[in-house]
């Protein structure tokens, strides 16, 4: 009969049950288990979303970047723990349904939790590799440089910090040490001196009323700037921040300036303009580049006479 197919006697117990409750229940918990996915893509899209945008500013992600990654490095294996010894603790405690319910629901989270934080993580190094590869000019004002002028130098660190250029007409030089950029007179008296602005090795050029200093961020590890700054006063003109870990001697004439950088993900090539002072051209080759780069002085001649290659 009919009642025979889904009545069974439990042979430990000896009591009767129904199949049909017993697959009815098991399908229950397939349902009730359905949302589970779709809380961790919500926590992992929420990560994302919170994440800075593509109109987020280079520096400032900079200035967050360190504590971001130290502070993940920290939570993701803490959570991870987290997660295998509150489901294990779950299955010991299976036969309790509020103990159960509760480091269920515990262990959950800390997945969802991981989930999120390496979403927001992965979209803001996204974010910061986008903004940081197109640069920021910061201080940004505009210099009267001849479209003519040509750039004295360069000259660049190479055993430790410490350049000084030759003296000028004037009897005037420019020095870099540890510490500070000065100007001296001809009597080795200081004009004016300004804080050195990043780590070594840095090189100079001068022109006829600015100088040009290009070196690596003494602020982050993977920033490096290029600075115009007025000969006569000191004055901070403009400030180029781009990523990178080294950065090239810049050639410059007139107003154009061409640079590289170099990090372990690549190289990447930048032409500025600095009388706007404005971006004009990047690129990154395809072909890994040894550093410093020794391929590329054609190349490099092309695009400070505005001929992209």
């Amino acid at each position: 009969m009919v009642v025979r197919e889904w009545i069974k006697v439990d042979r430990s117990s000896g009591h009767a049950y129904d199949r049909r409750v017993m697959s009815g229940t098991k399908t229950g918990r397939w349902r009730r288990l359905l949302p589970v996915p779709l809380l961790l893509l919500l926590a992992a899209g929420g990560g994302w979303l919170l994440a800075p945008g593509s109109g987020a500013v280079y520096l400032q992600l900079q200035a967050r970047s360190d504590a971001l990654h130290r502070g993940a490095v920290l939570a993701e294996p803490i959570l991870a723990v987290s997660f295998v010894l509150l489901g294990l603790l779950a299955l010991v405690f299976a036969d309790f349904p509020w103990p159960r319910r509760i480091l269920a629901g515990l262990t959950l989270a800390s997945l969802a939790a991981g989930l999120g934080l390496g979403a927001y993580v992965l979209h803001f190094d996204l974010t910061i590799e986008e903004a940081g590869s197109a640069g920021q000019f910061t201080s940004a004002r505009p210099a009267k440089i001849s479209g003519q002028q040509r750039w004295a130098g360069p000259w660049q660190e190479s055993d430790g910090p410490g350049i000084a250029s030759p003296p000028r007409d004037d009897g005037h030089l420019v020095e870099l040490d540890r510490i500070s950029l000065t100007l001296k007179d001809a009597d080795g008296r200081r004009i004016w001196n300004r804080r050195r602005p990043g780590g070594w090795p840095a090189s100079l050029l001068l022109g006829e009323r600015h100088l040009l200093l290009a070196l690596p961020s003494d602020r982050w590890e993977d920033d490096v700037l290029l600075q115009l700054v007025e000969l006569d006063s000191g004055r901070l003109v403009s400030e180029f921040h781009v990523l990178g870990r080294r950065i090239s001697i810049p050639l410059a004439r007139g107003p154009r300036v061409v640079l590289a950088t170099w990090r372990p993900s690549g190289t990447a090539l930048y032409v500025l303009d600095l009388a706007g002072p404005r971006l004009l051209w990047r690129r990154r080759p395809a072909e890994r580049t040894q550093w410093p780069p020794r391929r590329w002085p054609e190349e490099l001649q092309q695009l400070l006479e505005g001929k992209p290659p």
